[in-house]
């Protein structure tokens, strides 16, 4: 799971960038804020194979389906 709650919306990016590269199949990640919704949102835009399966509020969890 990633907890980053001071993270801005680049840093988080970059963040699951890293672990989307590093080969994670699954990550969870908390959100506190829109910005950072927003960041995953895209995230899952622009990276290939990379879905959001389930929002529940604070948490999303994501699958890269390859």
């Amino acid at each position: 799971m990633l907890d980053y709650k001071d993270a801005k919306k680049v840093a988080l990016m970059r963040k699951i960038i890293s672990y989307y590269l590093a080969g994670y199949d699954s990550l969870t990640v908390k959100t506190y804020n829109d910005e950072q919704r927003e960041a995953i949102t895209l995230c899952s835009e622009v990276l290939i194979g990379f879905e959001v399966l389930e929002d529940i509020g604070s948490e999303i969890q994501t699958e890269v389906f390859s």
